[in-house]
């Protein structure tokens, strides 16, 4: 080969990189505006297109299609899409998001027994903060305890974000409410608006 040739061989293996990335940028930000402005029909075209699949990671569509499905309040595919993207491979951070958004999930549902399920993934993640977090929230929202009222209480008076003190007076609140104490309830639900 002469320089030449090899020359051409370079350019041309950038030249086609560089439209792949270009590509792949373009098709993430025409799947994500369609999900913002929530075009499901489109959007499920979208996801579905061969050209999707070929050049957009497999975990990145069925992430998309679950927050489709989210959105939709569509609780039979969310619990089918959230079972498709446990078998796929990903991230450690993929893994840690996923687990995360199903806990959530399944504490905004109620679900007992899926939310125990998701804690004890979140658990073999080896990420203390994070199973701490899903431990209170379980502890507050499922198991109904009141175990966390101090420690959230000396949360709220070393933090300075509104937004985040208002999540900790109302799961105070909460816990108060699990206790039957109407009257405290009322008093850091109130807190908690307050914050907003």
């Amino acid at each position: 080969m002469n320089s030449y040739m090899i020359i051409t061989f370079v350019l041309t293996f950038v030249i086609l990189m560089a439209i792949q990335i270009i590509f792949v940028k373009w098709k993430t930000n025409v799947i994500l505006k369609l999900l913002q402005e929530q075009q499901f029909d489109k959007l499920e075209k979208e996801l579905n297109n061969t050209i999707t699949k070929a050049f957009l990671p497999r975990f990145n569509v069925e992430y998309v299609r679950l927050n489709s499905y989210l959105l939709q309040n569509k609780a039979d595919l969310v619990e089918k899409q959230l079972d498709v993207l446990m078998k796929i491979r990903k991230s450690k951070m993929q893994e840690a998001n996923l687990l995360m958004l199903a806990f959530n999930y399944y504490v905004e549902k109620e679900d007992k027994e899926k939310c125990h399920y998701y804690l004890n993934e979140i658990a073999k993640l080896n990420n203390d903060q994070m199973y701490r977090d899903a431990k209170i929230m379980s502890d507050i929202f499922i198991d109904k305890k009141a175990n966390h009222i101090d420690e959230l209480l000396n949360k709220i008076d070393t933090i300075d974000d509104h937004q985040a003190k208002a999540v900790y007076y109302y799961m105070v609140a909460k816990q108060y409410e699990n206790m039957n104490d109407r009257v405290n309830s009322l008093k850091y639900m109130e807190m908690a608006q307050k914050n907003k």
